[in-house]
Order: C-alpha cells, then sequence, then structure tokens
C-alpha cells in the first residue's frame, strides 16, 4: 500500500493476476476489489456518531416516528434466542446493539451525539465499578456499594 493507505497500480495488478490464475474472471476480481477498497475507505470515516445518526435516518425513514418500545423489546427477545442458537455468529450479536440504538433514539428524545455520549460515560462507569468473579451461565453485576 501507498503511504495514504491506498493500493498501488502494481499491487493491484499484482491482486488481480494472483486471483485471475485461480479462475476467477478479471473484470469481477477487479470490480469485487474496487467495491472492496471503497467500503474500507467508507468504514474508516464511520464514526460512532456518524454510525448512529445513518441508523436514526434509516430507521425513521423505514419504520416512522413513534416509541415502538414493545415491538423492539420483543424483536431484541427474539434475537437473543438467535443469538443461544449460534452464539458464534458476530451478526446476531450486532442485531441486538442495532435494535438497542433504535429504541435508545425513539425512547430518551436524544440525538445521535447524546447517545454516543451515554454509551462512552456508560462504559466509563462500568470500568469504575468492582465487579465479582463471573459464574457461568449467570448474570455478572456490579458490586453494589
Amino acid at each position: 500500500m501507498t503511504s495514504d493507505n491506498r493500493f498501488s497500480l502494481q499491487q493491484a495488478l499484482t491482486m488481480l493476476r494472483l486471483h485471475t490464475e485461480g479462475g476467477k474472471n478479471a473484470h469481477l476480481v477487479l470490480a469485487e476489489s474496487v467495491a472492496l477498497r471503497e467500503y474500507i475507505e467508507w468504514l474508516e470515516g464511520v464514526s460512532l456518531v456518524n454510525y448512529i445518526q445513518n441508523h436514526i435516518n434509516w430507521s425513521r425513514s423505514v419504520f416512522g416516528e413513534g416509541a415502538k418500545t414493545e415491538g423492539i423489546l420483543a424483536h431484541i427477545e427474539k434475537e437473543v434466542d438467535e443469538v443461544r442458537e449460534k452464539p458464534t455468529d458476530v451478526v446476531e450479536w450486532c442485531d441486538i446493539g442495532i435494535l438497542a440504538f433504535d429504541g435508545a433514539w425513539r425512547n430518551t428524545g436524544l440525538d445521535a451525539n447524546e447517545i454516543a455520549m451515554a454509551l462512552i460515560d456508560k462504559q466509563r462507569i462500568n470500568m469504575e465499578r468492582r465487579w465479582p468473579e463471573p459464574v457461568d451461565g449467570r448474570p455478572t453485576e456490579h458490586i453494589k456499594e
């Protein structure tokens, strides 16, 4: 990669040659490489606040306004069951987080920046707390002082 994290022409051609030797169509490999590079560049520019704001915009446009609390909680419960079935599937874990962000903006009236700050602040609080040894299969709650 070059100093600005972009592939040089030579690196791109080398990747293309390596992939096409494996039987892939050169145009498909090139398209995949460009799409992946664009996705990585986009991902590098995403902050937590931008992510939450994009989610709010999308959710509002697809599902409309309103708290939708019971529906979101029921959906979270469904996703928890899916995680129990496939605990190594990161996508199932992400579904819970996405739904939590959806519930947060819909029910608190907070904007994306405020939700991100609340998340960061809550993690700071948790890190300052004292915790007992975890017991497998049971919730680990902080020691109340």
